[in-house]
């Protein structure tokens, strides 16, 4: 069986629900289940970041994956729930993350070391840190068009898996894609 096929996501959201009820049993069975799909995310993710850069995919998904485990409270109805707020996890991280290295850049009077500068490239941190600043933006405006922007953007979830996550049909997600797209564009220019 695929990691996609029907067999696989109803598995997944009953291991969700049973993990929920404090079932320990089902965080082991989970994880096998859910890795190579956070995987995939955290791989799209770290795609537009520079060869080499620092945080490697399986280090995202680990640290996203220990984030989620810590959230007690949180119980997801479905996969699509589990990978929309892992895609949101997985955007604060790099948001935190670009925003340590630009204080230490500060701090250390813009000087970073050679092996820094060969992992890390300035301009990925100043677009990471933009682009986090105007989905803020965007989330006070319209939600919904933040929320898709966030999971394809952040999640690398397609317009079928956004649907699915958040209960809209794929036109739905396809339209708000494309607005919240025309509105970073028009944001992005007044900046530059």
């Amino acid at each position: 069986m695929t990691p996609n096929d029907g067999k696989t996501q109803g598995d997944v959201t009953v291991l969700l629900q049973r993990f929920a009820l404090g079932d320990r049993a089902a965080h082991n069975d989970l994880l096998p289940k859910v890795y190579l799909e956070l995987h995939k995310i955290a791989s799209a993710r770290l795609r537009n970041e520079r060869n080499g850069h620092a945080l490697q995919p399986t280090e995202l998904v680990n640290e996203a994956y220990l984030k989620l485990e810590s959230q007690k409270d949180v119980c997801f109805a479905n996969r699509g729930e589990f990978f929309a707020l892992s895609s949101m996890v997985m955007r604060h991280l790099l948001t935190d993350y670009a925003r340590s290295r630009a204080a230490k850049k500060r701090s250390s009077n813009g000087m970073v070391s050679l092996d820094e500068a060969i992992v890390f490239s300035d301009e990925n941190l100043a677009l990471t840190l933009e682009i986090d600043e105007l989905l803020d933006g965007l989330a006070k405006t319209n939600a919904r068009w933040a929320q898709v922007v966030e999971m394809r953007f952040f999640g690398g979830l397609t317009e079928d898996e956004i649907a699915e996550s958040i209960g809209m049909s794929g036109k739905s997600v396809q339209r708000a894609w494309l607005k919240a797209r025309a509105w970073f564009l028009k944001q992005m220019s007044k900046t530059n």
